[in-house]
Formats: structure tokens, C-alpha cells, sequence
């Protein structure tokens, strides 16, 4: 047995929630986050396919969006903002 850090009362050793209090009394296991990994592929990818950037670079960004990561959301962005340059210079070059 051990004891919650909140309230005092013994709680089982594997417990997560203080059954007393309702305290959550484990730490939660981070995910992982792969968000700048997607948003170095969205970026290198998508100077030549503008599609990948865009659905790579999305799912990148909920991802930094759900984890809190600055720099996956940077990253992702770029990806998608490059991406659209990408077809837009395309499109221009293939109108002309």
C-alpha cells in the first residue's frame, strides 16, 4: 500500500486515482510526439509534391497542436505555407 500526496488516505500501489479525494496520484506516461519529424518531411517533401505538404504538414500540426509543441507547429506551418508557394509558381508556370 501507499499513500496519496494530497490527502493523506492509503491507496493500492497501482492506483491512478485517490479513491478518497479523487486526486489523480501517477504521473501519465508521455506520448510521443512526432510532430517535428512530420514537419521535416512536409517541408523537404513538399518543395516537389505540394499535396504531401499539405496533409503531411496538417497532421503534423494537430499533432503539435494536441502536445503543445512550438516548434512542430512551426515547422508544420512552414510546410504548408512552402507547399502552397510550391503550387502556386507550378500553376503560374504551367498557365503560361
Amino acid at each position: 500500500m501507499k499513500y496519496c500526496k494530497y490527502c493523506g488516505s492509503e491507496i493500492y500501489i497501482d492506483s491512478e486515482i485517490c479513491l478518497n479525494c479523487g486526486r489523480r496520484v501517477s504521473e501519465i506516461e508521455a506520448k510521443a510526439d512526432n510532430s517535428v519529424t512530420l514537419g521535416l518531411v512536409a517541408l523537404i517533401v513538399g518543395m516537389f509534391i505540394p499535396l504531401v505538404a499539405w496533409i503531411v504538414g496538417g497532421i503534423g500540426l494537430s499533432v503539435a497542436n494536441r502536445t503543445n509543441n512550438s516548434v512542430g507547429k512551426k515547422l508544420n506551418v512552414a510546410a504548408i505555407i512552402i507547399g502552397t508557394i510550391v503550387f502556386l509558381f507550378a500553376f503560374a508556370m504551367l498557365s503560361q
